[in-house]
């Protein structure tokens, strides 16, 4: 990040972009693909499901059922269809940070530190976002994908979720006319995935581990989070969940705010409206059995 004077000194140059990605203001349209990068429910998201907004309120219309399509004879009339809409309302929320360095630390550390601060900064709001996005419940800003989607438990003694559980959800989106795109595991599930072996064969359902390891199921990218319960995983159709950004992250640095200790503050922040899921049927979400 560049001092208030380098970035003062760039903005009256006229070409801020010059400073690349260590310019605050010019660079928070590259933030969203950085913190995209850095979080693990964003990674699972198509491009067209991050939704730039520009009010305080983020509405998502959603086709709530739609009816009338019928074969036609020649020269009769077309049946008329009806189409009933609703809408989903989030209100923007603000994620946020400060952090403080001394002028020494900045000066001296043989890393490049304004960067390594920023980054730092874009990896906790990622961890804030995904926390909710997972598991946020109605008290949370931000409501899950666990709570919106359609839960099945397994059976008693299914301690662990299988590749063959994935295939039957997998087949309960496509039922609905969903198209399957990503598969979130809690970390315990994600390893029970790999070391699943074929019955009776010792032989690696993944593949071998002295290959790449195994990273998709049934064609799908397998991403794993801390933020999901133990024992879960999801399975999405990734293009029926829609999340709001109304303000791109975006870090700022201010060398006056603590200017008797001669400390640089360092502050992002960003805001996000809600995680929107368009039928429960397009997210499944599979709780293997207790010990």
């Amino acid at each position: 990040m560049p001092s208030l004077t380098e970035y003062r000194a760039l903005i009256s140059e006229g070409v801020p972009q010059d400073g690349g990605y260590t310019v605050p203001q010019e660079i928070s349209g590259k933030y969203i693909d950085a913190l995209k990068a850095k979080s693990t429910f964003l990674r699972g998201l198509p491009a067209g499901s991050i939704i730039p907004f520009t009010s305080a309120t983020f509405s998502v219309p959603q086709l709530v059922s739609s009816t009338g399509a019928d074969y036609v004879a020649e020269g009769q009339t077309i049946p008329q269809g009806q189409m009933v809409w609703g809408e989903v309302k989030f209100t923007a929320k603000k994620i946020g940070e400060v952090q403080w360095a001394s002028t020494e630390v900045l000066e001296d550390s043989a890393l490049d530190q304004r960067r390594v601060i920023a980054e730092n900064l874009l990896r906790d709001a990622s961890l804030k976002f995904d926390a909710d996005a997972f598991t946020g419940s109605g008290t949370n800003p931000i409501k899950g994908i666990v709570s919106q989607g359609t839960s099945t438990t397994l059976g008693t003694g299914k301690v662990t979720v299988t590749y063959d559980d994935l295939a039957d959800a997998v087949a309960r989106i496509e039922a609905t006319n969903g198209t399957p795109s990503v598969v979130w595991a809690s970390v315990d599930m994600a390893a029970a995935l790999r070391k699943e072996k074929a019955a009776g064969s010792g032989i690696y359902q993944g593949g071998s581990p002295t290959d790449t390891p195994a990273s998709t199921a049934w064609g799908l990218p397998i991403l794993p989070s801390a933020f999901l319960p133990a024992k879960t995983v999801v399975v999405a159709d990734a293009s029926r969940i829609v999340v709001g950004i109304r303000r791109n992250a975006t870090v700022r640095v201010s060398e006056d705010a603590r200017f008797d200790s001669d400390q640089v503050g360092f502050k992002l922040t960003m805001r996000v409206a809600g995680v929107s899921l368009a039928e429960a049927t397009s997210a499944q979400v599979i709780k293997a059995a207790a010990s």
